[in-house]
């Protein structure tokens, strides 16, 4: 009987997933472990959250440098000027 963790979710276990998924032989172990439907949920979350995360950055990105231009406290000063 095999042990899989998290009750058996891939998804569970994905930035670990994430890290090794490039590897051929990891990747062998876990198509030979996990179905491809579990597996295709899993590289999604991962697309899903890279997606979300990125979206994030650039949306603080966008505020800092909006205020930034709103208001001259916010500005980085350059003591070399």
């Amino acid at each position: 009987m095999r042990r899989r963790d998290y009750n058996g979710s891939l998804v569970s276990s994905r930035n670990t997933i994430e890290v090794l998924i490039e590897d051929e032989k990891i990747n062998e172990l876990i198509k030979k472990y996990y179905s491809e439907d579990e597996i295709n949920y899993c590289m999604l979350t991962l697309k899903q959250e890279k997606d979300k995360k990125d979206l994030f950055i650039s949306t603080n990105t966008k505020i800092s440098e909006y205020m930034e231009e709103r208001d001259t406290r916010l500005k980085n000063i350059n003591w070399n000027d």
